[in-house]
């Protein structure tokens, strides 16, 4: 991990590199590849394999799939949930590819969505061009939806049709208040505005806006709904990229990625919950990961797995195996199994009752271990506890660090009054520190 400034706090939990943070950006990497280049608020995050890198404001570029994410400017969010490549959006436009192809140069408030093969580019205005099965859509302008039924190209329509498919086939290209209903087996992408796209059967829905509620009963994918929409998953498959008040919910076997302001995203099944933002609370009950939750998002994981990166009063919990890392504020990540959980300030309050590590808690920090491993690094009223094995480091203020198991407690400061109840090693006091010992103990 390095070259974070100001604030930033790149976190790394899985393989691979975090590099180039500036002001209070906060580059998360939970899996392997690369995260690199964000300014400003930008969060970029890498759940999959791949690269995301150059985003600049507030754009918080997501890839949850294999490929990369690049050059988002202002508030645009470009989220890949497949294999491909997301790339140069500005203002408040936000690509989003949930198959196989490429998303490029889009302007304003225009959204391209590929849900099949092939490629979606140049769009202006409020024009949201939408292709659903092979070939291209181009050029699209005003508040003109474009819709590819077949195979084949459509260009530069205008008008605000809201076509409805009762049978097998395809609906796409939804604005204002369509609400397309697909009944039978195949898709439903793009909707825009009060839209609440529905598919009953099999198949896939994408890339919805305003108070959308996408909802997929059957097989297949949810992704990429913006304002109030809350896509729900009740099937095998995936539910990705919402936005403020969004509420993904995946109650099968898949991944939830990427959602902002009070996006609260569920994972009741196998797989993992990446990347909220504000006041989301990620659960994920399976097995998995959970990471990079910012604000008064509370990621808990209860399986197996890893929960990593909160800010403000996050509280991330992991009850399995794992480790829980890179708290801020009132956070208060607690880790009941296996693992480390390091990195808390303010408030935070990261307990380890397992094995690992707890480490680097500032302020009110009371970082409690009571099996085996280290405490080390806490400033403030920090009471740093550790009732197993291993060692109790650096503690600074009122913090009373106590180890009443085999170790070493070393470096207070202030009136920490250290406390030693088994055999090991107590050291360099400073203030009104009082050394207890029951065992044997050599200073």
């Amino acid at each position: 991990v390095s070259g974070c400034q100001g604030k930033g706090e790149p976190t790394l939990s899985g393989t691979g590199r975090v590099s180039g943070c500036q002001g209070k950006g906060e580059p998360t990497l939970s899996g392997t590849g690369r995260v690199s280049g964000c300014q400003g608020k930008g969060e970029p995050t890498l759940s999959g394999t791949g690269r995301v890198s150059g985003c600049q404001g507030k754009g918080e570029p997501t890839l949850s799939g294999t490929g990369r994410v690049s050059g988002c400017q202002g508030k645009g969010e470009p989220t890949l949930s497949g294999t491909g490549l997301v790339s140069g959006c500005q203002g408040k436009g936000e690509p989003t590819l949930s198959g196989t192809g490429r998303v490029s140069g889009c302007q304003g408030k225009g959204e391209p969505t590929l849900s099949g093969t092939g490629r979606v580019s140049g769009c202006q205005g409020k024009g949201e061009p939408t292709l659903t099965g092979t070939g291209r859509v181009s050029g699209c302008q005003g508040k003109g939806e474009p819709t590819l039924t077949g195979k084949g190209r459509v260009s530069g329509c205008q008008g605000k049709g809201e076509p409805t498919l009762s049978g097998t086939g395809l609906v796409s290209g939804c604005q204002g208040k369509g609400e397309p209903t697909l009944s039978g087996t195949g898709r439903v992408s793009g909707c825009q505005g009060k839209g609440e796209p529905t598919l009953s059967g099999t198949g896939r829905v994408s890339g919805c806006q305003g108070k959308g509620e996408p909802t997929l009963s059957g097989t297949g994918r949810v992704s990429g709904c913006q304002g109030k929409r809350e896509p729900t998953l009740s099937g095998t498959g995936r539910v990705s990229g919402c936005q403020g008040k969004g509420e993904p919910t995946l109650t099968g076997t898949g991944r939830v990625p990427g959602c902002q302001g009070k996006g609260e995203p569920t994972l009741i099944g196998t797989g993992r919950v990446s990347g909220c933002q504000g006041k989301g609370e990620p659960t994920l009950s399976g097995t998995g990961r959970v990471s990079g939750c910012q604000g008064k998002g509370e990621p808990t994981l209860s399986g197996t797995g890893r929960v990593s990166g909160c800010q403000g009063k996050g509280e991330p919990t992991l009850s399995g195996t794992g480790r829980v890392s890179g708290c801020q504020g009132k956070g208060e990540p607690t880790l009941i199994g296996t693992g480390r959980v390091s990195g808390c300030q303010g408030k935070g309050e990261p307990t380890l009752s397992g094995t690992g590590r707890v480490s680097g808690c500032q302020g009110k920090g009371e970082l409690t271990l009571s099996r085996t491993g280290r405490v080390s690094g806490c400033q403030g009223k920090g009471e740093s506890t550790l009732s197993g094995t291993g060692r109790v480091s650096g503690c600074q203020g009122k913090g009373e660090p106590t180890l009443i198991g085999t170790g070493r407690v070393s470096g207070c400061q202030g009136k920490g009054e250290p406390t030693l109840s088994g055999i090991g090693r107590v050291s360099g006091f400073q203030g009104k520190g009082e050394q207890h010992s029951v065992g044997q103990v050599l200073c």
